[in-house]
């Protein structure tokens, strides 16, 4: 009882020093011994530990993790920088769970879930070089036998090399995917099934896209599976408008919508995937309304899709979006706002690592 009351002293007065008197913090700091300081830190450690189960939001995870790595007790320190990416990855704080997660694996963390994490989030801030090394490292380090850790790590590996515009690797993996999936996982099969689609339209394999989206939404009702059938419906609607058949292509966007919107609880618990499939429809749709002249509707929709896209945080994506709204205002005469747009996609598309070799297809990306 008595230590956990020093600890806490500790703790407290550390906090008001550091506010108030860093100089004679630092100072008492740096004149006490190594045992000394990782012993204090570990009493702080178990202290803001009680604190975070009872507020983890004035108790950051981040910071028990931080104490506990000084204390020396690593493992334990390992598992708080995991749990303090998992609260950074909620909250599309992409920087902040690299930096988490970097050090969870420095300190032991488990390597193939820490890898599988570590490469999604260097997707999503367009580090693909990066990311492409996570994934290759994972898929060396995953058993034989688990199928549905192979599958996934193949779907990243996908989605990468579709963002690089290398469409023959990205079906490639995608195949394996659906090997490794029919008849096991129907919901997984038909989103992998919607990415073949959309790799082969990249192809220009018109018909070939068609057959794989008809797939893929029969396999995600199969699977009564919301997030799966608002992508087949959304990939559907994307190839409809492709082929001019704007009637339907406005049916299919709309009602991939509708199942986003079927999942309340996943989109007020701010679910990525969830988000994403209705950034993606409303991205489409946008596009869609445009072309068939309603061009005030189409900016609606559009500056809902780059609210919702800049919340997920997505640089490849977003820098998308801006490029979109920037053509919408152009032709709506906003100039001015439509130039803001425009370089800050410009900056975006700048900022993803394609890796050495040029990569128009970076530039490119419109629809998804």
């Amino acid at each position: 009882m008595r230590r956990d009351v020093h600890a806490e002293h500790f703790v407290d007065v550390a906090e008001h020093l550091a506010g108030r008197y860093e100089a004679l913090r630092r100072t008492a700091y740096e004149s006490a011994t190594l045992a000394r300081r990782r012993l204090l830190h570990g009493r702080a450690a178990d202290v803001l530990n009680r604190r975070h189960v009872r507020d983890p939001a004035t108790t950051p995870a981040a910071t028990v993790a931080g104490h506990l790595q000084l204390a020396g007790r690593d493992e334990e320190a390992a598992r708080w920088w995991w749990r303090a990416a998992e609260v950074a990855r909620e909250l599309y704080a992409h920087a902040e769970a690299h930096a988490h997660l970097t050090k969870a694996l420095a300190l032991g963390y488990p390597q193939l879930p820490g890898r599988i994490t570590l490469g999604g989030v260097l997707v999503v801030l367009g580090r693909y070089r990066e990311a492409l090394a996570e994934f290759e490292t994972a898929a060396a380090i995953a058993t034989e036998g688990d199928w549905a850790t192979q599958a996934g790590i193949e779907h990243k590996l996908a989605d990468v090399h579709h963002r690089l515009g290398d469409w023959d690797l990205a079906d490639a993996h995608l195949t394996v995917v659906t090997e490794l999936v029919e008849g096991a996982e129907p919901g997984r099969l038909a989103r992998a099934q919607a990415d073949r689609a959309v790799v082969a339209y990249r192809r220009g394999a018109v018909g070939q896209a068609a057959g794989l989206g008809r797939a893929a939404l029969a396999s995600a009702r199969a699977a009564a599976d919301p997030g799966a059938t608002a992508q087949a419906l959304n990939v559907l609607g994307m190839l409809a408008a492709r082929a001019g058949d704007t009637a339907a292509a406005e049916s299919y966007l709309r009602d991939s919508l509708a199942e986003t919107r079927r999942l309340p609880e996943l989109v007020a618990a701010g679910a990525g995937p969830a988000l994403g499939a209705a950034v993606a429809a409303l991205n489409n749709l946008a596009r869609l309304l445009a072309e068939t002249s309603r061009g005030r509707e189409a900016l609606e929709v559009a500056a809902e899709a780059l609210e919702l896209g800049s919340e997920l945080g997505d640089q490849h994506r977003v820098a998308a979006l801006h490029t979109n709204m920037a053509d919408l205002l152009h032709a709506d005469g906003q100039r001015e706002a439509a130039m803001a747009h425009l370089k800050e996609a410009a900056r975006r598309f700048a900022a993803v690592d394609a890796g050495d070799a040029p990569r128009p297809e970076i530039w490119t990306l419109v629809e998804w």
